[in-house]
């Protein structure tokens, strides 16, 4: 049971980093985009 609570919470903060990661590369591009104009 533990083992799984683990591996269910190393599965989810992996999720969690990559979702953070692609909203800020999205908002880094677009302020980048919006400063270029």
């Amino acid at each position: 049971m533990n083992d799984n609570l683990s591996e269910l919470k190393k599965m989810f903060g992996a999720f969690y980093a990559s979702m953070i990661f692609t909203v800020l590369l999205f908002f880094v591009m677009n302020y980048n985009c919006k400063h270029q104009m």
